[in-house]
């Protein structure tokens, strides 16, 4: 099966039956459509009416009617789209009848419309500075919220719900354009993305000496610029990163379980190695309740690829499917072949289940590649 990821603003209105058409001919069985998602800005190859977009930010591309959504603390703004349509209800509507499926793409914990209206639900760092770009998981209201995302959909005409930035926001993201006079390398990089908001502090196991190790480590790193060695202090971060991946998992658990009461099945969308100290997400432990991980391999070469599937296929429970997410064109593929070796690796692993990213980016000639490799594989 294969699916393409799909931005709402390039199937709208008059072009969406000619977008869902070209689509389904290339090969294509599911369209995973942007529910909300965060701001930006794109370059548009497939989308000939806007060239450069700036997406709202944090905004939702459905109308929500649910009485649950509507009594949440926590919401996002509805997009422009809405005023005259309901996006993703329309491409619901018109999918099948180019033989397409749909799933819904959430942005769960990147979320800058809702922590500009409450900075209270943002992620703090152990000098006290907030982060506008990441929602905390363990403030409850943000759980709630996420909670309510998921049952709002589950009530659409959807194949599966897809999560992405299901777990903690780190400091380095591509939201910002990083300016920093010191190399901030995977350690400073943790240590910057720990959070001590009211509630982290109140859940997690010693969190303020925590934070008093933390401000130390950074301080002296501020001070000479120098990259430290983390032994010691790793060994007392152990019980805090545990516990917040134990949070990730139980976050995903409630969000799945939701799901599931209206038929739908969670994917949750994952990189690099099975478990991630950083965001806190653990392909094992929240494979017991996602229905499928969307690993995403973004990189030209194909030589860690192998390994890196191998690990994920490893962790996850056998109930629990790997989709692999791959892009089509630049800069990670020239030509069909470059694709075609990527399909053909996991599929000698296993896997029989592919997405692409993303419609909107996908120039011509990496469009026909695509098709190709989709033909040829098949």
């Amino acid at each position: 099966m294969y699916s393409l990821y799909l931005y709402p603003w390039d199937a709208a209105g008059s072009q969406m039956a000619g977008v869902l058409g070209r689509i389904a001919a290339a090969g294509i069985n599911t369209v995973k459509v942007a529910a909300i998602y965060h701001t930006g800005k794109i370059l548009l190859t497939a989308n000939s009416s806007a060239r450069v977009r700036f997406p709202e930010d944090g905004a939702v591309y459905f109308r929500p009617f649910s009485e649950e959504w509507h009594n949440l603390a926590l919401k996002p703004p509805i997009s422009r789209l809405c005023a005259t349509g309901d996006p993703l209800a329309e491409i619901c509507a018109e999918a099948p009848r180019h033989g397409l499926a749909v799933g819904a793409w959430v942005v769960c914990l990147h979320n800058r419309a809702i922590t500009a209206a409450r900075p209270d639900v943002s992620t703090v760092n152990a000098y006290g500075d907030r982060y506008p770009h990441s929602l905390c998981p363990m403030q409850p209201e943000v759980r709630q919220y996420l909670r309510g995302m998921v049952q709002e959909l589950a009530g659409r005409p959807l194949r599966n719900i897809v999560l992405e930035a299901a777990g903690f926001v780190p400091f380095r993201h591509y939201s910002y354009v990083q300016v920093e006079g010191v190399e901030v390398g995977d350690w400073e990089n943790l240590l910057l993305s720990l959070c001590f908001c009211e509630a982290c502090v109140r859940e997690l196991p010693g969190m303020m000496k925590v934070r008093a190790l933390v401000r130390a480590e950074l301080d002296e790193f501020l001070r000479t610029g120098l990259p430290r060695n983390p032994a010691q202090a790793a060994d007392a971060l152990k019980p805090v990163l545990s516990a917040r991946t134990n949070a990730i998992t139980d976050l995903v658990r409630l969000m799945s379980e939701t799901a599931a009461r209206g038929g739908k099945r969670l994917s949750v969308i994952a990189s690099g190695g099975p478990a991630d100290v950083l965001t806190g997400i653990d392909l094992a432990k929240i494979g017991r309740y996602s229905a499928a991980v969307d690993f995403a391999y973004y990189d030209a070469a194909n030589a860690a690829l192998d390994g890196q599937l191998a690990a994920v296929c490893a962790a996850i429970p056998p109930s629990c499917m790997t989709d692999l997410l791959l892009r089509p064109g630049f800069p990670d593929a020239r030509s069909a072949e470059d694709i075609g070796d990527k399909l053909s690796i996991g599929r000698k692993i296993g896997l029989a289940n592919f997405s692409f990213y993303n419609y909107g980016l996908l120039p011509a000639q990496a469009w026909e590649w695509m098709k190709q490799a989709i033909a040829e594989s098949r």
